[in-house]
């Protein structure tokens, strides 16, 4: 009865109130960020995007060590993409394996195929960043395209999606990589947490705030990664090169985001849990480094869904137990609207890439990452190395 509410006390008051604001913290987060995709996909749908007709020269740029046969299998794939004209930069990092004889090999079929090599011995910090900087300076074009040797594009048409945002404001462009699903609890969650996480840096790179976007699908201006002497502000850190470099050289109105399932990447690995916690930590060792701004926007959105979690479930306890029917509706009525919320952002975001749909797997996921997530950034504080580890896909 609606008497019952009277009955609450101060405390049980206090907890109410503070369901509402979580409540609503999470919906403005939904509705103004996460949305990003869906915007940006309704107005391509609705033939408000505009874009660029020239197709002006682009170099790809692939750092490569021991990965023979990814390179092998692959490399094809992207070097017999439908753009009139491009070159696939391949950087051989110290190789050990058969990755120079089968570039040497690819060249003699692929004009459009140049590769370079760090040497056997070289010592850096980050080995990445330095194998990174020498295909940059080797690229002969003023527009780079980054992906990874284990990366495939699922359209001949990928470079053609990226490159058409390339106008005279647009410097950056987000591109959406994402692992083959394969079946399992792991491999989902995983994938879960590679859609959320495009949704929330396309959605800040939509509204204006850019800070970071997947370094296996990102593309941006060669005058840019000069003019910000490279990775020179964070040569000591283990990573970094495709979020706290972002963060440097983006601002609000030179970025755009591709939403075509056409300019999708995947990434091929054996294991793919481990793979991804090593990304995981490398991205958790970075984030302390973002501006204030992204911090305290991502901190908020992580302590209003935790906050949500506990006082919808305290609540519905309490009203149970107190047989309090109001409370129990208001705390249900709350978390199912959040849900069905979330149920639209995330599947229809994941339709635009043609990627994995979820359903009653959600609530778990968004439990669990933000657990996840602490655990990591808890073995990085007690594991520190700051000694680039490349992280082979096999």
């Amino acid at each position: 009865m609606i008497f019952d509410w009277f009955q609450l006390s101060l405390i049980e008051w206090i907890f109410v109130a503070s369901l509402f604001f979580a409540f609503f913290l999470q919906l403005f987060f939904y509705l103004y960020y996460y949305r990003g995709v869906l915007k940006k996909s309704n107005r391509v749908r609705n033939g408000k995007a505009t874009y660029e007709t020239a197709q002006p020269p682009v170099s790809i740029i692939i750092c490569a060590r021991n990965q023979a046969f990814s390179l092998e299998q692959n490399l094809p794939l992207i070097l017999e993409q439908d753009y009139p004209d491009f070159q696939v930069v391949v950087v051989n990092d110290a190789s050990t394996d058969d990755t120079e004889n089968v570039l040497v090999r690819l060249e003699q079929s692929h004009h459009n195929l140049y590769h370079t090599f760090v040497p056997i011995g070289v010592q850096s910090v980050s080995a990445k960043k330095m194998a990174m900087t020498i295909g940059i300076k080797a690229a002969k074009y003023d527009i780079l395209l980054l992906t990874e040797a284990n990366c495939i594009p699922i359209s001949n048409q990928w470079i053609s999606s990226i490159m058409r945002h390339f106008d005279a404001k647009c410097d950056i462009v987000f591109g959406y990589s994402s692992y083959k699903t394969v079946k399992g609890f792991l491999n989902y969650l995983v994938t879960y947490d590679t859609l959320f996480t495009a949704l929330q840096f396309m959605g800040f790179a939509e509204i204006g705030r850019p800070y970071m976007g997947f370094g296996q699908n990102l593309a941006y201006r060669k005058d840019l990664f000069f003019k910000n002497r490279g990775f020179a502000s964070h040569l000591n850190l283990k990573s970094g090169e495709d979020d706290l470099f972002v963060g440097e050289i983006a601002n609000t109105t030179n970025t755009n985001i591709d939403v075509s399932p056409e300019s999708k990447i995947m990434a091929y690995t054996s294991d793919i849990w481990d793979h991804w916690k090593e990304q995981k930590k490398d991205r958790l060792s970075t984030s302390s480094f973002y501006r204030a701004g992204t911090k305290f926007r991502s901190g908020m959105e992580i302590f209003s869904r935790f906050l949500f979690y506990v006082l919808s479930i305290g609540l519905l306890i309490i009203g149970i137990l107190g047989q309090n029917i109001p409370m129990i509706v208001f705390s249900g009525v709350l978390f199912i609207i959040r849900y069905i919320l979330q149920l639209e952002v995330l599947n229809k975001s994941a339709k635009c890439f043609d990627e994995h749909r979820f359903y009653l797997s959600i609530p778990l996921f968004d439990i669990l990452l933000p657990m996840m997530n602490l655990w990591f950034r808890i073995v990085w504080i007690f594991h520190k190395d700051n000694s680039y580890t490349w992280r082979v896909l096999k």
